[in-house]
């Protein structure tokens, strides 16, 4: 596939396309993370060796007893929250198989135990992989089949089925009424409950941990952990260093991004459906001049991509498995060629989008189903909010072993739906950044956590 010759001209500006404003605001970030370009990390020597010798105490709490199974799994649901699990992927496996080996048998919970520790043993397993059957929460229910209502009477109890029944796949009746159980009585239940159980109820409610950013469940996780009075100061103490130390780490990142952005010439940016055809073409070649044809705000990141596929390529060599490569970028390539096509389908979107503007009227996913199938609004959005639950069932039961796809893979997918989830619920928090998620992103890569 060759080039257009209109394409080989670099530094050439190209003709002025009128683009439709969407009324975005400015962006709200500026040079602000320039300022951590030239911090140096050396000065955190001394904060790394501080998480270094916690580490260890941490592990060592994490030896397997077999017959404290219930203080394991709060141990390890606390270092999860903490965000801080990480370090502990061996430790924690380990643990899990112990008591998975002697508290199940045939995919049930043997264990005799009340429901908060009932709930975390069979989400703590679940979400590892195991198949472990729903079927022993059965036992709360009344003669008639429903949850039993003196379970309201514990909280943390009905907090904790809330967070397992979100591990539920297609099938798992149980989990259904014990999600919307949970849900139903624990809003119902807020007025009657001390301010800081009100805080801890609202947060699950909106925010449930298998649907949460790990590292923003962390960053609120401390204050709540901090208050509990059984709670492990080394262990809080790791969980504050090693965030602080990974926002230090992330600053730094992004201000090498925004050196590097406020370097490049834009003005010879060309139009996206040009740049990507551009990109394409550079891609279907895999070569190193055809660095020589893209602007320069183009090749950072060509350059990036054929540093990544020599990497991958030097490793796979030590591994007698090169051959691999060239499946990874006919795949790479693929996935151009389809971002191509969607591109010129938006075009397709964008000759449209003239005439709905014109009217004042932008057709959405919602009012297509609804003239489709002639629903209601609310009709419409509660069919949209089911096929999401019915997605997370399905990435719940891709996540059960044995797995399709390596794991490490399908935690990408995981939490790129958690980005999503969290953006969006409620209000559009990616086009309207100036509020919630604002708020976020310096909670995340600003503030420190206070020592």
């Amino acid at each position: 596939m060759s080039l257009p010759a209109s394409m080989l001209r670099s530094n050439a500006t190209p003709a002025a396309i009128p683009r439709r404003s969407a009324n975005y605001h400015p962006c709200i970030w500026g040079d602000r993370f320039l300022q951590y370009a030239y911090q140096s990390m050396e000065a955190d020597d001394a904060m790394k060796e501080q998480i270094t010798v916690l580490k260890e105490k941490v592990r060592k709490m994490l030896l397997p007893e077999t017959d404290k199974p219930l203080s394991k799994l709060n141990l390890i649901d606390s270092i999860q929250r903490l965000g801080v699990c990480y370090h502990f992927e061996r430790e924690i496996d380990q643990v899990l198989q112990e008591i998975h080996k002697n508290f199940v048998y045939d995919g049930k919970i043997t264990l005799d135990e009340d429901i908060h520790s009932l709930s975390l043993f069979f989400r703590l397993l679940r979400q590892q992989g195991y198949r472990i059957s729903p079927d022993v929460f059965h036992k709360f229910k009344d003669v008639d089949g429903s949850f039993s209502e003196r379970l309201t009477m514990d909280v943390e109890g009905m907090l904790s089925l809330y967070e397992a029944a979100h591990l539920r796949i297609h099938g798992e009746e149980i989990l259904d009424e014990a999600l919307a159980f949970t849900s139903t009585q624990l809003e119902r239940m807020k007025h009657q409950l001390s301010p800081s159980l009100v805080s801890k109820v609202n947060h699950s409610l909106r925010y449930p941990l298998r649907k949460s950013l790990p590292r923003l469940e962390a960053r609120h996780y401390f204050s709540t952990y901090q208050e509990d009075p059984g709670h492990d100061e080394t262990l809080l103490a790791l969980a504050k260093l090693d965030f602080n130390m990974v926002q230090k780490l992330h600053q730094k990142e992004l201000a090498d991004v925004s050196l590097w952005w406020k370097d490049l010439d834009f003005a010879t940016k060309l139009p996206f459906a040009q740049e990507l055809q551009l990109y394409t073409e550079a891609i279907e070649r895999w070569d190193i001049s055809c660095m020589d044809v893209l602007p320069d705000y183009m090749k950072v990141p060509y350059q990036a991509l054929l540093d990544i596929y020599e990497e991958m390529e030097q490793e796979m060599t030590k591994e007698g498995r090169a051959f691999c490569v060239s499946y990874a970028k006919d795949e790479m390539k693929r996935l151009t060629r389809a971002y191509l096509a969607e591109a010129k389908w938006l075009m397709d979107d964008i000759v449209s989008n003239e005439r709905e503007q014109a009217t004042g009227h932008v057709v959405s996913g919602l009012e297509c189903y609804m003239n489709q199938y002639g629903a209601s609004k609310q009709d419409t959005i509660d069919e949209f909010n089911r096929q999401v639950e019915d997605a997370w069932k399905d990435i719940n039961e891709a996540y059960l072993d044995p797995t399709q796809v390596p794991k490490p893979l399908l935690l990408r997918i995981l939490n790129l739906t958690r980005v999503i989830h969290e953006l969006y619920k409620d209000e559009d928090g990616y086009t309207v950044s100036r509020g919630k998620t604002k708020t976020l992103i310096e909670e995340l890569l600003l503030n420190p956590m206070p020592l």
